[in-house]
This record gives C-alpha cells, structure tokens and sequence, in this order.
C-alpha cells in the first residue's frame, strides 16, 4: 500500500539501498527521467540511471563528471529541454539513500522574468535606472582598479513634453521606444533625428 501511494506522488522518488540498487522508483521518476521500466523484473543501480541521462542526452555531461556535475548545480539539474530540476538525497537509517526530484522550472522561469522586470524598462526594453547605478558601479571599481578614464554620456530629449502634449502618450510612447533602439543599436544623430 505504501508504494502505491507513493507512486501517486508528483516528486520523483527514488529509493536506493546500501549498495545503491533501486529499491523503489515511483511513477514520477519514470516519466521526468524517461527511464523505461525493465521488463524481465529486473532493478536498476544508480549507475545505471544516470548513465541513461547521460546517454539519452537528458542532460548533458561526460561519463565520468556526474559527481561533480551534481555538486557544482548545488541540487538543481538542468536538462537539455529546457526543465529544471531540484533533488535532495537523504541518508536513511539502513545505510540507504531517498532521492527526490522535484520540477521547478516554472518557478526558475518566474523568478528570471521577475528579474528582468526589476532590471529592464518596460517601454524601451534597455537597462532601467537601478540596472543602470549596478553597472556604473562596476565600471568605476574597473577603472580604479587599471587606472583608466571613464566617460558617461547623458541623453536628453528636447521638449519631450511637447510631444506628449501636442500628440498623446501614445506618440511620446513610440517616440522613447523609438528612440531608444535606435540609440542602442549605434545610429547617428541624424539618422535618430528622423525616426523622431
């Protein structure tokens, strides 16, 4: 009863004895893992799991680096479609291990767009005024480091609010969106001139 109940879980379990030999795979596993279940009875070791990761292309890393590769994502494996993973593996009383595995893509997904919005402007898409200090600061610590010059170019749009007044939000909108690719992708100011 308890296997069955565990196979309804949506982490993917695994649970290995001493000699690290599956004792228990739930449903989750198999299906986040691709494993195919053995036909003729048999168990799979944990060798045996992660060398069909790794041959699969699950995942990619060479044969003999799993260790360190699983020690340098500090329990978060990344697979080669894109899905994120966390895995905890915790000793158990007999000498055995319980590994879980749980898909946080969508949470790493929302947690790099709530980035992103923290750091880019909503209407032109370039760095916002917060990303703008971080990278000031660095630039300066990088300068003083190798005594260098460092030049910072302030851009000003003339009655800016002429256009808002005179056209709508929306026009002066465009304008900065505008304005602002055109600035990012090196144009001249007469060719910038124009887009206005």
């Amino acid at each position: 009863m308890v296997m069955s109940v565990l196979d309804e879980v949506e982490s993917g379990l695994v649970v290995l004895d001493k000699d690290f030999h599956a004792q228990f795979i739930n449903r989750a596993f198999y299906q986040m893992w691709e494993l195919p279940k053995l036909s003729d009875g048999g168990i799979y070791s944990f060798a045996d799991i992660v060398e069909h990761g790794r041959r699969t292309g699950l995942y990619i890393t060479a044969p003999g680096s799993v260790q360190d590769y699983v020690r340098q994502r500090k329990g978060r494996l990344r697979l080669s479609d894109g899905r994120i993973l966390k895995f905890a593996c915790k000793a158990l009383p007999d000498g055995g291990r319980l590994m879980t595995f749980d898909d946080i893509s969508g949470f790493v997904r929302a947690a790099e767009q709530l980035r992103e919005l923290a750091d880019v402007d909503e209407l032109t898409k370039l760095p916002n005024r917060r990303q703008f200090l971080r990278s000031l600061e660095t630039e300066f610590a990088r300068v003083q480091r190798y005594d260098r010059p460092l030049s910072v170019l302030m851009i000003d749009a003339d009655d800016f609010k002429l256009i808002n007044d005179r056209h709508g939000h929306f026009a002066g909108a465009r304008c900065c969106r505008r304005s602002a690719v055109s600035r990012a992708a090196g144009m001249s100011p007469q060719a910038q001139g124009s887009l206005l």
